[in-house]
């Protein structure tokens, strides 16, 4: 946890250590910092992508464990083996599993789980589960109408993901377009290249394209963001 915590500043480090070997005037110095902010922002922007992922495919699981658990709740399996066997679809109910086995508090436990990442939907269960408990109702009938609302939940969700992609995807592509334009000047006889990374005038237009490439990236993820956690 902690080298992910750290690993996007590695391009900074190792920037620094090659610098005294690169850096021979204010272009090298600048060209320098520009790669490594831009080596950064590009790690965290995949460490971020990887971490939502892992994130979206742990809230399908979750989704589909509750209702299976639901499913056999109803057909009269005692709690403790229905969450046991929950535990082969999704490991991480495993302390939960553990404590409804001993007699424990099992929407503590839950609430516990909920805090992943991704399994934010088991609170909703924690909260039936609590509920049952205390007003002496069968959880089988509690957990059906947390199932019902987590389906419709996580259909909107579904929507808001599918149209923020396009605008993710937008946004990407707008990024890298300036990419294209160095190709094309190249073509028609020019040297972009070489006015980017060796001139001073070029060298400040590149950092300051790839500061405004990287915030508009920025922006666009956290409108889509903001969005799908709301939809949820």
């Amino acid at each position: 946890m902690a080298w992910r915590r750290w690993r996007s500043w590695v391009p900074v480090a190792l920037a620094a250590a090659a610098a005294p070997w690169f850096v021979t005037s204010p272009v090298s110095a600048l060209l320098l910092a520009t790669v490594a902010a831009v080596a950064v922002v590009a790690s965290s922007f995949v460490e971020r992508h990887r971490a939502a992922r892992a994130a979206s495919e742990l809230a399908v699981r979750v989704a589909a464990t509750v209702e299976l658990l639901a499913a056999e709740l109803r057909t009269g399996v005692l709690p403790p083996v229905a969450l046991r066997g929950a535990c082969d679809d999704l490991p991480d109910l495993r302390p939960v599993a553990e404590v409804a086995a001993r007699g424990g508090d099992v929407p503590a436990a839950l609430d516990g789980v909920s805090r992943l990442p991704g399994a934010g939907d088991l609170a909703d269960v924690a909260a039936a589960w609590r509920v049952a408990e205390r007003a002496g109702a069968p959880v089988a009938d509690v957990l059906d109408h947390v199932v019902e609302a987590l389906r419709a939940d996580h259909d909107l969700a579904r929507e808001v993901r599918a149209e923020c992609s396009s605008a993710r995807a937008t946004a990407r592509l707008l990024a890298v377009l300036p990419l294209l334009g160095l190709g094309l000047g190249s073509g028609l006889g020019g040297d972009p290249v070489h006015v980017l990374t060796g001139t001073l005038p070029g060298v400040v237009c590149l950092a300051a394209g790839c500061a405004l490439a990287a915030t508009g990236l920025a922006w666009v993820e956290r409108i889509t963001t903001r969005a799908e956690v709301g939809a949820r």
